[in-house]
């Protein structure tokens, strides 16, 4: 636990004073205790172009040669969704999927409801289905959302939300949710919606 890499996400050249993470080296954290928070973690998610430079740094031993790594984040293309109520056609990105049952409209609260699993595929998203307690969880990159059958009440990342159109066991045997809500979570840019032809347009 003596050896360790440093390393800079910033193209500086890595030092004994530079981030490394660690956490076996035990005998290092009484010396360190302070800043251990600070300088022993692992790098984060890359989310742009990043240079990461590392060096291993051991005591009576020569240091390393510095290695690089250029980590490259291509933009993330735009997906368009088209959905029309009480049609199971639906296109992603102009390429047509059929739907196991159609959306439909809550008129109560004038809300569009779609089969969990579309959302799921359509967003890329992991879901999860309690029959038993009829919990739904849906989990994409950080953000998680707990919702259960016929209840307003939901959590997104554990802090509690109310939502106007609950989930529900469509006659179909599907699960079906709430399509605005779950795509403004998810990360929607955009939800157009025209009343007269039913029709949803949804930009990822």
């Amino acid at each position: 636990d003596e050896d360790k890499i440093h390393y800079t996400t910033d193209g500086s050249i890595p030092t004994i004073k530079s981030p490394i993470y660690n956490w076996i080296a035990s005998r290092w954290w009484a010396a360190r205790s302070d800043v251990l928070g600070t300088i022993n973690y692992p790098i984060g998610p890359i989310q742009e172009d990043t240079t990461i430079k590392a060096v291993t740094i051991g005591p009576g031993k020569t240091d390393s040669p510095v290695v690089t790594f250029h980590y490259r984040v291509e933009p993330k293309k735009e997906t368009t969704i088209v959905l029309t109520v009480d049609k199971t056609k639906a296109i992603i990105n102009d390429e047509p999927f059929y739907l196991d049952a159609a959306p439909y409209l809550d008129l109560g609260a004038k809300r569009t409801l779609v089969p969990l699993r579309f959302i799921g595929e359509a967003f890329e998203a992991d879901v999860g289905w309690n029959p038993k307690s009829g919990q739904i969880s849906i989990s994409l990159a950080e953000k998680e959302i707990i919702l259960s059958l016929g209840r307003a009440e939901v959590t997104v990342n554990e802090v509690p939300e109310k939502i106007d159109s609950p989930p529900t066991l469509h006659s179909s045997g599907r699960t079906f949710v709430p399509l605005r809500f779950i795509s403004e979570q998810l990360g929607a840019q955009n939800i157009d919606y025209d009343a007269v032809l039913g029709k949803i347009v949804i930009v990822k």
